[in-house]
């Protein structure tokens, strides 16, 4: 009989603790959202293509919960820019906009050379689309800015452009990199900025938004326990 009771006894603590832990538990949309999403992906029989992952995948469908930042961000460009492909991952807090370097270019106040041909005509205001794009990127959500990374398309891997071609490939670079020193010059902080090259179709450029976490530092030896 001993054995049973200390059987129960254990079995009503642990019922108990669970009981407590409930009672204590809340609920956050935002974090709540993206696992019934995922859950219901899961469930539904929906098949990915070979390859893909479910949260590198970008989708046409706009999604909610961290994307107030972002869907101002998109609703910028595709305003005052031409050509302007946006899409999301299915978490919905990561960006990817698609559209003419020349239309860029003059987005952010910068001449536009013979590589931005095709780019298309700036139809905003002139002024606005730079000063509220640096607005929206200084703002953040929940405490945590948003990072814009540009990469400037090539018709040749960047590596091998480098080594066969490097004229070339420093006048892309320094392309992008002016585009980067422009933003810079405007008050975005540097570490919320990156420019570089990417194989794909010449005259595009791909930026992408994601909210900005940088790593905490690994704690030194006797700092471990301190908050």
């Amino acid at each position: 009989m001993a054995n049973q009771y200390l059987s129960l006894s254990l079995f009503l603590m642990l019922l108990s603790f669970f009981i407590i832990m409930n009672s204590n538990s809340g609920f956050e949309q935002t974090k709540a959202q993206p696992v019934l999403r995922s859950l219901s992906l899961a469930f539904s029989g929906k098949t990915l293509e070979q390859g893909q992952a479910p949260l590198a995948e970008f989708v046409d469908v706009a999604l909610k919960g961290e994307g107030d930042s972002l869907e101002r961000i998109e609703s910028l460009f595709t305003t005052h820019l031409t050509d302007v492909q946006a899409k999301r991952n299915r978490l919905g807090n990561m960006m990817r906009i698609r559209l003419p370097v020349g239309s860029f270019a003059q987005g952010i106040e910068v001449a536009a050379d013979d590589e931005g041909r095709g780019g298309g005509n700036y139809r905003g205001e002139k002024g606005k689309f730079l000063p509220t794009l640096i607005a929206l990127l200084q703002s953040s959500d929940r405490g945590i800015p948003y990072r814009m990374d540009m990469l400037l398309s090539t018709p040749e891997d960047p590596g091998d452009m480098s080594s066969a071609n490097p004229e070339v490939f420093r006048k892309k670079l320094d392309q992008v990199s002016g585009f980067a020193q422009k933003l810079e010059d405007r008050g975005i902080p540097k570490k919320l900025l990156s420019a570089g090259l990417e194989k794909g179709e010449n005259g595009y450029i791909n930026i992408y938004f994601v909210r900005d976490m940088p790593l905490k530092p690994v704690p030194k030896d006797g700092e471990a326990g301190k908050l």
